[in-house]
């Protein structure tokens, strides 16, 4: 009913066919209803803007069909409304059933835009997800009612699949109630066969988060076939990954595939604490192995240093326990603490020098049951008997393509094997032999391989068929009481949808990451902190590059004003190297983050300036002043005579080296004075002494002939013209082109 027809007379066979066809009109024409009058005998619904739009219909002659009556107001001449209380979450989620059975991971951002570019609504973002959660439950079945019928699914499997467990384990809590579901175990019979005739001895055990709204574990056994591959064995869903868990889920599996004693089995997992303690009172003289994998991931917790991670996995990689003693030896030379820490594991369960060859498996991670993880990942989501028959499809499928590739192969052993045979004859060395004169014994290379690697045990190994189950109306009736499901256990918090990734493991394979990396403090050089969060004082540039600071005092100048005192200090310093933006000392080029006086010297100033060259003045980022009179636009909004050009602010007296050092606000100790942005001071340039401040604070150029100081690095006095800006007074000498100014100043002293 994507398109209903509305018109007088139009008959409906019921009252709720009559009411979705009129929601479902009103959402195609752009307009809300608002029903004055909506029962079983008629309904009466008017435009919710009272345009005078209204329509009328009742049951047809005593029967339950449904005919309009009337409608008044036609044509409807509304704008577009792009809300609508008809497009609720129930009906969004009638009208994209089929795109999210399709796609049950359809995210919530492109359902909204489906929704908006289809029917022009605008639907916010918790709609959406309800609407979602309601087609999934209808495509699914709710979570409760998949609960209910465990045990008949369970029958249904072991009917239909002869030689297959499935089993349902719950505990009753309080009299007169149903049980609650606590675990599931299913084995198909084509499983158990297939890996016992012939698949390896090996068996990789692992738990993965299920992402349901109940939680829980999926356990699982993992074989390995002929071909190198994963060959899923038995799955269980469990509460939690505990040790009482796991030893349920053990004595289960080994009761049907044969005792580990006697059929020699050899698991390896990971070193969950339950499982390690299962296997030690359980199973005590099987073997188990360690994915060293994990036990790298733990070992790199406390050794984090590369060198030691190459020995250990040298160590466990070693074919002959003669090389896995050297490797450990040179493990004990480099830290005796990780040799330690190695040795405390026996070396049984994790160096393949000391395996059982029975198994004809040197496995040293447990890749084949990660691989199932990831396998099953998209079943993980979903409702319990959803996700065991998706994971039974996934199998049944799998199976029927391992058979029609097999039937290809000419060779007698399987691909993979028969690959790296030809690869490791290409990598031999030729050698002539002298056989005695009865020998001829006509082998190839692939007549020695073991029979496990045959393509006989790969066929043997999915020859079986796992038969598929019918819909759930045909399973078969227990009788038995329904199984509640679990109580819903809430952490606070969003729920994660992915797991938290190991210390080895990186985030992106695209960007190198950073994790591990030690930061330290510029400030206190400590480490596990930056200098905007240190605590410490912080300690002088000059300090920082290793220098010693500035002693020069007030006392030892004379003066009684700290800026005075700092600045004469500074004056004082003719070989003090400047750092700060644009600023440069005689000949050469170090930098300091103290901003200090660039010493006489004109071709090595690069900072911002001032000229004293010409009428004209540059608006550059510092101060020219030509005929004496200062302009700046980064001073005031003020200019100060003259004609202003536009100019990167360097001395015409340096052409030879254009120097565009940039003097930053926060650079040096007097950073700006009023709206000055920060200038320096350079060669042919004196500074006002400290007697010649005066307590006048207005701001303005005044020009007046003085006498100069002598500086610190000249051995004469010269006759200049005094420009006061603020309380700063600058001096330029006569006959020269130019001064720069590259200190910085906060203003004149209180």
């Amino acid at each position: 009913m994507m398109n209903p027809e509305i018109e007088i007379g139009l008959i409906f066979s019921t009252v709720h066919v009559y009411r979705k066809a009129l929601r479902m009109y009103s959402i195609l024409k752009g307009f809300e209803l608002k029903f004055k009058k909506n029962d079983s005998n008629k309904v009466i619904a008017i435009c919710r803007r009272k345009c005078g739009w209204k329509i009328y219909a009742s049951y047809y002659r005593g029967t339950k069909a449904f005919q309009i009556k009337s409608i008044k107001g036609t044509p409807h001449r509304c704008p577009w409304s792009f809300k609508n209380m008809s497009a609720n979450s129930r009906w969004l989620a009638n009208n994209f059933s089929k795109e999210l059975c399709d796609d049950p991971k359809w995210d919530l951002k492109g359902f909204k835009r489906t929704v908006k570019r289809r029917f022009k609504l605008h639907s916010s973002k918790y709609q959406i997800y309800r609407a979602k959660n309601h087609a999934l439950a209808a495509i699914h079945g709710e979570h409760k009612e998949q609960f209910n019928r465990l045990r008949d699914y369970c029958a249904t499997v072991m009917m239909k699949n002869p030689g297959s467990a499935a089993y349902v384990v719950s505990e009753v809590v309080a009299l007169n109630a149903n049980p609650i579901f606590k675990r599931m175990f299913i084995m198909f019979g084509a499983q158990k066969d297939g890996f016992v005739q012939g698949c390896r001895p090996v068996i990789g055990l692992d738990a993965c988060h299920l992402k349901d709204k109940f939680g829980g574990h999926l356990m699982h056994a993992v074989g390995r076939d002929g071909n190198n591959q994963m060959y899923p064995l038995a799955m269980a869903w469990v509460e939690s990954e505990c040790k009482d868990s796991w030893s349920w889920f053990l004595e289960t599996l080994t009761r049907h595939i044969g005792s580990p004693e006697d059929m020699h089995w050899a698991f390896i997992s990971d070193r969950q604490k339950g499982l390690v303690e299962t296997f030690a009172n359980l199973f005590p003289r099987v073997e188990h192995r360690f994915c060293v994998r994990h036990m790298y991931a733990n070992f790199k917790l406390r050794f984090k240093d590369k060198a030691l991670r190459d020995i250990m996995w040298a160590a466990a990689r070693a074919y002959l326990p003669a090389q896995w003693s050297r490797k450990m030896c040179e493990l004990e030379a480099a830290d005796v603490d990780a040799y330690n820490w190695l040795r405390a594991v026996p070396a049984h369960q994790w160096a393949r020098s000391m395996f059982n060859p029975r198994s004809k498996c040197d496995l040293l991670s447990n890749n084949i049951s990660e691989s199932f993880n990831q396998y099953i990942s998209s079943a993980r989501d979903e409702p319990i008997l959803t996700m065991f028959e998706s994971i039974r499809k996934m199998i049944m499928c799998r199976y029927q393509e391992k058979r029609e590739r097999i039937a290809n192969v000419k060779s007698s052993i399987c691909p993979r094997i028969h690959d790296k045979l030809e690869e490791k004859k290409l990598k031999s060395i030729d050698y002539e032999a002298l056989p005695a004169g009865n020998v001829n014994s006509d082998k190839e290379a692939a007549d020695y391989v073991h029979p496990y690697y045959s393509v006989h045990y790969y066929k043997l190994a999915y020859k079986h068929m796992i038969m598929p189950i019918p819909f759930r109306e045909d399973w078969v009736e227990t009788g038995e009481e329904p199984t509640e499901p679990p109580e819903i256990r809430r952490r606070p918090g969003r729920p994660r949808k992915v797991r938290r990734k190991g210390a080895d493991e990186q985030r992106d394979a695209t960007v190198v990451t950073r994790m591990g990396t030690v930061i330290h403090c510029r400030n206190c050089r400590q480490p596990g902190h930056n200098i905007k969060s240190c605590k410490q004082p912080r300690r002088s540039p000059a300090t920082d590059q290793g220098e010693e600071p500035n002693q020069t005092s007030a006392e030892n100048n004379g003066s009684t004003h700290p800026v005075q005192s700092q600045m004469e200090s500074q004056i004082t310093q003719s070989s003090t190297l400047s750092r700060g933006r644009g600023s440069h000392s005689m000949g050469g080029r170090p930098r300091n983050e103290n901003i200090g006086f660039s010493n006489a010297n004109p071709s090595s100033s690069r900072g911002m300036g001032i000229e004293n060259t010409g009428s004209q003045s540059s608006k550059g980022k510092g101060i020219n002043t030509r005929g004496g009179r200062p302009t700046t636009e980064n001073i005031s909004s003020t200019t100060f005579g003259g004609s202003v050009r536009r100019g990167r602010g360097r001395s015409n007296s340096e052409r030879g080296r254009r120097g565009r050092g940039k003097g930053g606000v926060n650079s040096g100790p007097y950073s700006g004075i009023g709206n000055w942005n920060g200038i320096g001071m350079s060669s042919g340039t004196h500074f006002m002494p400290a007697d010649k401040w005066s307590n006048n604070s207005t701001i303005g150029p005044q020009t007046t002939p003085s006498t100069a100081p002598t500086h610190a690095s000249s051995s004469f006095q010269v006759q200049t013209e005094e420009t006061t800006f603020g309380n700063v007074m600058f001096y330029s000498r006569p006959g020269r082109r130019g001064m720069h100014v590259q200190q910085q100043s906060k203003g004149p002293p209180n």
